[in-house]
């Protein structure tokens, strides 16, 4: 089976050239603990990894103080249930930082207002931060717009495709810790027909 499959995160040794993506976020827990809330961006287009980013976050971090939550909806959501849930959240976990992970930001009705009102919880819980993922786009009315604009002040981390030459060093590795045998032109082979690599594999 293919360990890269759409909705099946990766994890180490899997998981590979998302360092600097994956250290913006640990970084962030700091400035959890010290209260200071804010929303960050996890954008990307789909099998890009960013649950699989997600999810090694959340093994590093599991031995900390802070609390984690993850929803992630798998169908379209009004955004009044989401917000209900959130503030419901928010006012039981008062001051204890908090991490609010929330997945496919594509699928909230009301785009628009969810935005405004992630920053006004903020605004009264501090101790709260948003990390969200989803598409480099939503659609707003009958209208897709870039998602960046619609979330000016959060700190975005793109996802971009992994290079051709990444894909092999990670094959490269990979065979010689298992101990196989490789020939360089089979790997260029597997590489260019997508055969156990990530979607986020580009040339």
């Amino acid at each position: 089976m293919c360990v890269f499959e759409c909705e099946n995160p990766v994890q180490k040794p899997f998981f590979f050239n998302r360092e600097k993506e994956l250290q913006t976020l640990i970084s962030a827990v700091k400035e959890v603990e010290k209260g200071q809330g804010r929303i960050f961006l996890i954008l990307g287009s789909k099998k890009m990894g960013k649950t699989s980013l997600i999810k090694e976050f959340l093994r590093i971090c599991k031995q900390s103080k802070i609390n984690f939550l993850v929803f992630t909806p798998t169908k379209q959501i009004s955004y009044s249930i989401l917000r209900s849930y959130i503030i419901s959240v928010a006012k039981n976990l008062k001051r204890n930082p908090t991490i609010f992970v929330i997945e496919n930001i594509q699928k909230i009705d009301d785009i628009e207002q969810f935005v405004q009102m992630l920053q006004e919880i903020i605004n009264e819980y501090p101790a709260l931060t948003f990390m969200l993922t989803g598409l480099g786009y939503i659609k707003v009315g009958k209208t897709l717009i870039f998602t960046e604009k619609l979330f000016e002040k959060a700190a975005t981390i793109y996802l971009k495709p992994i290079t051709e030459k990444e894909c092999l060093n990670f094959l490269k590795q990979r065979y010689k810790e298992a101990g196989i045998k490789f020939d360089q032109d089979a790997l260029r082979e597997i590489v260019k027909m997508g055969e156990d690599i990530h979607g986020y594999c580009k040339k």
